[in-house]
């Protein structure tokens, strides 16, 4: 069956990793175990959440690798996962976990049928054109497969750019995810906001 298969495959792997690091111990590290788990399993990362600027309904939500130097792609090709949101705005999606942050893009539909609810007309608008939210995430536990209730809002556009910022200063021998906890820190201490960021409660409409 593919799930005995799995657990021998996985039995093969760990014996290999041990049998490297025995041999070569600085050249093999316990990541390299983790990357080909990964392949084995189909490790598949969920998130979860809503767009809001007001709500977005029938936009696109893509997910883009963060590059090396801190900063996210709007227009790379290289799309890891993408789908829509729904009425409330709403998202769901998946992508196979690739061991690094992430930016989650929110843009408009190629149609052109996105809608933003106005808070101040109270009612839909056209969202089309040039506009974007993103916001740059960690991936979950190796072991941990979907992150819910995550907000993606001008205040984590905030903390895509300041965390572009802090990478230009650090330089490449920065750790990309603790840059990312940072600037998503310092954003919510800009705003005086106790919790993530990322927290739907933080959002700006309902």
């Amino acid at each position: 069956s593919n799930l005995k298969l799995k657990y021998i495959s996985n039995v093969i792997i760990l014996f290999s990793f041990l049998i490297s690091c025995k041999n070569n111990k600085d050249s093999v590290t316990l990541n390299d175990w983790f990357n080909a788990y990964r392949v084995v399993n189909n490790d598949v990362v969920t998130f979860t959440g809503r767009a809001m600027k007001g709500r977005l309904k029938a936009a696109t939500i893509k997910v883009i690798p963060l590059s090396e130097d801190g900063k996210c792609d709007k227009d790379s090709k290289n799309i890891l996962g993408s789908t829509l949101t729904d009425e409330r705005g709403d998202y769901v999606v998946a992508y196979r976990r690739i061991g690094a942050p992430v930016c989650l893009f929110v843009v408009p539909e190629d149609s052109g049928s996105s809608k933003m609810y106005d808070e101040f007309s109270k009612r839909d608008l056209d969202w089309t054109g040039n506009s974007y939210l993103v916001s740059v995430l960690k991936e979950p536990a190796t072991m941990v497969r979907r992150k819910s209730g995550l907000a993606i809002s001008p205040l984590t556009r905030f903390g895509a750019s300041r965390l572009a910022a802090l990478a230009e200063q650090s330089g490449k021998s920065a750790n990309t995810s603790d840059l990312v906890t940072k600037a998503n820190k310092e954003i919510s201490a800009r705003f005086g906001i106790r919790n993530s960021i990322f927290s739907i409660r933080n959002t700006f409409s309902n």
